[in-house]
C-alpha cells in the first residue's frame, strides 16, 4: 500500500515538473502547449513532432532536444541529428547531444564520423559513461582490444 502511494506521488510529481518545465521554457511559443504535454506524458513521439518541427527556429534548448529525441524514437536519425546540432548551437558543451548524436551516426553506419563525435563529448565530460559504454561495444563488437584497452585506462583515470 504504502509502496502505490509513493508511486501515485512520484508520477504526480513527474507531470507536475513536466508540464512546469514547458510552460517556463515555452511562454512564447506558438504551439499549444497542452497538446504537448500530453504528448509528452503518452510518449507520442510523432506528435511532438508535428507540434515542433514547424517551429524549430524559436525553440528552447529544452525542446529542441525533446525534438532530438522524438526524431531518434522514431529512427529518423538524419533529423534527429540536425536537432541536436541546433542543441549545441545553443550549448557547445552539451555532452549528452553529442552523444546521441554519435548514437544516430551508427545507427547510419557511419562509424568514423561516430567515434569522432563520441570522442569530442568525452572530451567536454569524462566522466559520462553512457558515452563510455558506446565505445566500448562499438569497440567490442569491432575486436579492436587496442583501442578497447585505451578505452579503459581512460576510465581508471
Amino acid at each position: 500500500m504504502r509502496v502505490q502511494i509513493l508511486m501515485r506521488h512520484r508520477l504526480f510529481i513527474s507531470k507536475i515538473f513536466i508540464i512546469s518545465v514547458i510552460f517556463f521554457y515555452n511562454t512564447s511559443q506558438a504551439f499549444d502547449q497542452a497538446q504537448l504535454t500530453t504528448a509528452i506524458s503518452k510518449k507520442n513521439h510523432i506528435k511532438i513532432i508535428e507540434l515542433l518541427s514547424p517551429e524549430v527556429e524559436k525553440l528552447s534548448n529544452f525542446n529542441l532536444n525533446l525534438l532530438a529525441q522524438s526524431y531518434f524514437e522514431t529512427s529518423n536519425y538524419l533529423a534527429a541529428i540536425k536537432a541536436y546540432t541546433a542543441c549545441l548551437s545553443l550549448d557547445p558543451k552539451n555532452f549528452k547531444a553529442k552523444t546521441q548524436i554519435g548514437l544516430a551516426q551508427l545507427n547510419l553506419g557511419k562509424d568514423k564520423e561516430a567515434m569522432t563525435t563520441l570522442k569530442s563529448s568525452l572530451e567536454i565530460n569524462a566522466e559520462y559513461e553512457p558515452t563510455y559504454q558506446l565505445l566500448v561495444n562499438y569497440y567490442t563488437k569491432k575486436k579492436n582490444k587496442y583501442e578497447l584497452r585505451l578505452l579503459y585506462q581512460d576510465m581508471i583515470e
